[in-house]
This record gives C-alpha cells, sequence and structure tokens, in this order.
C-alpha cells in the first residue's frame, strides 16, 4: 500500500512539474514548492524500509506504520490538491517588471558590519564561541533567551547573501570583486553554522545560489560546479548529528579524522531537512481524536515572544514544537505553562501538520488554504519588486517549509522588521550620498 501511494504521490507532483515547467520559471511559487515537496521522497523511502533511523520516541506511539505513512502521504496530497487550486484562481506572477536596485559598496561594507556587531552580541549573550561550541549537545537551553539577537544575526546575513549578489551583479566583475564574494560566502557560512544550526547556513548559500541564478548567470544544474556545490551540502549536514553528541568538540579535536567516519551513516540528512515523517508519526497517532486538538489554545503564545524571558520568568513556550516534543515524552504541563517547566527541546508542525494539531484533517484543508494564499501573495511581491530585501522573505519561506504556526509567524515577523530596518538604512544612505 505504502508503495503504491507513494508512486501515486511522485507522479502527481511529476505531472504538475511538467504542467508548469513553460508556464512559470524555476523561482516562482508553483514550481518551487513542487521541487521541495519532491525533496522529501528519498528520505521518506528510505525510512519506510529502515525505521531505525527515525526518532524512536515518536516511533514508540505507532500502531501501524504502514498506515500512518499513506496517511502522511495523503495530507501532503490535500495540501497539493488546495496549492494547486489556489494558483490556478490568484495566480502567481511569474516575471519581473522593473529593474533591478544599484547597491553602493558603502552600503555592502556597513550590512557587513550590522552582521557582525549582531552575531558578536549574540555570542555575548551565550557566553562566547568556545562555550557554544563544546555545548552542542545542550544548544537549545544554551541559547535559550537569544532569540531577538540571535533572529537579527540571521536574517542580517540572508539580506547580505542577496544584497551582496544584487551588488556585484551591478558592478564591473571583475577578480577581485567576485574572490571578496566568495570569501564573504565561506565567512558567512562559517557564522551561521557556528550554533549548531544548519538550516540557516544551508539557506544562505540557497539565496546567494538563486540571487546569481536570477541577476547574474544562469546556473546549469549539470554542471561541476552545481554537483560540487551538493556534495558539500550533503557532506556538512551528516556532520552535526556526531557534532551534537556530549562531549564532541574534545573528542574531534584530538581525533579530528574520526568526525569524516561517524559522519558517513548521516549522509541522508540534507533529504531529512525536507521531511517531518519522524514528527508526523506522532502527530497523526498522539493527535487522534478531538479530545488533544490544540483547538488555536497555543495562539496567545504567539504575543509572548517579542518579551525577554529575563522580564518574564513564567513565560510560556511561544513554539507549538516544545508542546508536540514533551507530549512524545509523557510531559503535559499546559499550554500556558512557563518554559522552564519543559524539556527545552521541539519537534515543530509543518505546513501540512499546523491544522492536523489544532482541528485535525478540517484544519489541514483551511491551513493548506491560507498557506497557499500567503505564499502565492509573497510570490507576487517578490516579483513585483525585484528587489534583494524581499527576495530573502519570499526563498526563507518557500525553502524552508512556511507553514500557520506561532515559530513560523514569529520568526516572519522578526524578520520583516529586520529586513525593514536593513531598508531603511538603505534608503537613507542614498539619499545623504545625493
Amino acid at each position: 500500500m505504502f508503495n503504491i501511494a507513494l508512486l501515486i504521490y511522485v507522479l502527481i507532483i511529476a505531472v504538475l512539474l511538467f504542467w508548469v515547467k513553460n508556464r512559470y520559471p524555476l523561482l516562482s511559487i508553483f514550481p518551487l514548492t513542487l521541487c521541495y515537496m519532491l525533496c522529501e521522497v528519498p528520505f521518506l523511502f528510505i525510512s519506510y524500509y529502515n525505521p531505525e533511523i527515525l526518532y524512536q520516541s515518536a516511533l514508540a506511539w505507532v500502531d501501524d506504520l504502514e498506515n500512518t505513512y499513506v496517511l502522511h502521504i495523503f495530507v501532503r496530497v490535500i495540501f497539493l490538491m488546495c496549492f494547486t487550486i489556489v494558483c490556478l484562481v490568484y495566480k502567481p506572477k511569474a516575471t519581473h517588471n522593473i529593474p533591478l536596485i544599484k547597491v553602493r559598496f558603502s552600503y555592502l561594507i556597513l550590512l557587513l558590519l550590522i552582521v557582525f556587531v549582531s552575531y558578536v552580541a549574540f555570542l555575548s549573550q551565550v557566553g562566547g564561541l568556545t562555550l557554544l561550541l563544546g555545548s552542542m549537545a545542550g544548544k537549545t537551553e544554551l541559547i535559550r533567551g537569544s532569540g531577538i539577537t540571535r533572529l537579527f544575526f540571521v536574517y542580517s546575513s540572508l539580506v547580505l547573501a542577496s544584497v551582496s549578489v544584487c551588488y556585484y551583479a551591478n558592478s564591473n566583475r571583475s577578480i577581485g570583486k567576485k574572490a571578496f564574494l566568495f570569501f564573504l560566502l565561506i565567512l558567512m557560512f562559517l557564522m551561521l553554522a557556528s550554533y549548531g544550526e544548519r538550516k540557516n547556513s544551508v539557506v544562505f548559500l540557497i539565496i546567494f545560489a538563486l540571487s546569481w541564478n536570477l541577476w547574474v548567470k544562469q546556473i546549469s544544474l549539470i554542471s561541476f560546479k552545481f554537483i560540487l556545490g551538493i556534495s558539500i551540502l550533503i557532506f556538512f549536514s551528516a556532520l552535526a548529528p556526531p557534532l551534537r553528541e556530549a562531549g564532541a568538540a574534545i573528542k574531534y579535536a584530538l581525533e579530528p579524522t574520526q568526525l569524516f567516519y561517524d559522519a558517513i551513516p548521516h549522509l541522508g540528512e540534507l533529504f531529512r531537512r525536507f521531511s517531518d515523517i519522524d514528527l508526523s508519526i506522532f502527530i497523526f497517532n498522539y493527535f487522534d481524536d478531538g479530545e488533544r486538538y490544540f483547538y488555536l489554545s497555543t495562539l496567545p503564545n504567539l504575543f509572548y515572544g517579542i518579551i525577554p524571558s529575563f522580564l518574564y520568568p513564567n513565560k510560556p513556550p511561544v513554539d507549538e514544537a516544545v508542546f508536540i516534543y514533551n507530549l512524545a515524552k509523557g510531559i503535559n504541563p499546559g499550554v500556558d505553562a512557563p518554559f522552564y517547566q519543559f524539556i527545552p527541546v521541539g519537534w515543530p508542525v509543518s505546513r501540512y501538520t499546523s491544522g492536523w494539531v489544532q482541528f485535525g484533517i478540517g484544519g489541514v484543508f483551511i491551513y493548506s488554504i491560507l498557506t497557499s494564499i500567503f505564499l502565492v501573495f509573497l510570490n507576487n511581491i517578490t516579483m513585483k519588486n525585484n528587489s534583494p530585501f524581499v527576495y530573502p522573505l519570499y526563498v526563507l519561506a518557500a525553502v524552508t517549509g512556511f507553514g500557520i504556526s506561532n515559530a513560523y509567524i514569529f520568526n516572519f515577523m522578526i524578520a520583516v522588521v529586520v529586513i525593514f530596518i536593513l531598508y531603511f538604512l538603505y534608503r537613507g544612505m542614498n539619499a545623504i550620498s545625493r
């Protein structure tokens, strides 16, 4: 049954990709979302036949693994159906209407300085880079309370990815400028990866690559550079699991070659980033009747997000992810309980399961439609403006599985505020230069 369901799912995506390929560019939200969904398939197939690679605490809740996998695919088909209908009615724009803005070198340096200052501020809040690198196993607790500073660093970094390419696209494109971009690329990748979060460093590279494809030169999917880049991402994703083990910093400092061997079993981790099957198998089996649905009871916590933890010690978790993980562990203090009563680990809901935990299968339809409308709206804003300040928001939502949940909404709001501040500085510097 699973093999048939997976085959039908892949065929549906393939047919839709064939249909949209001549109607929309790859960077438009329709094909980009289809490609994102297709990237989950390898891990979905592998994990079904090798369930030992799944989260065992989630697997413990499953009575019928095959039916759960089929339900997982069915929920994605619901989203795909709703997304396609929304795209047919509320048509995504496919072309840019205005030329690319010009970025001065002085603004690029200012933006780079802002990124460094916010990074240093974040490190000072968590006790320094050495402590951070040596505490990957307890990263969640260590970075608690640094949310605003950390997010400012992350989102200003993502803007730097597109702004730097925008600057290069409008310059003389000398070897010196290309070398500077390459140095910036490596530096920012390492900085974003330094606190154990793979997603943002990968998103930075994706924004950089797609900006390059859009404004400088189209990237060939069959080329040495592209294959090398994907290979590096696959290996980088494989490094995180061994590095997050307790005592990993000392262990691999003494035996650096051992890291390579320990990373090999995790080479499929990149594809895992596109799948939430671990969480789905818990969510679908735990939230199996109306008595367990949240019914928007977690929504008020969203408004506490902006309050620093030291000002509100009894602040409840903003993210539903914390509740999901703790429920899987048998811990349920309540959605309004203080954060310190929970294990500080989160299993985030996705754009497919965010509606399920609130209202069940009906919520999947409602949330899929609302999420699809938002994605098309963001696509149209991006295509209309052709701006390096809007583009990171679009890519962030498209390639990280943006859905309607407290975490996604809160992070997106912070991203909008950060990007508005950076754009205001850009306009101010242009006005002064005139």
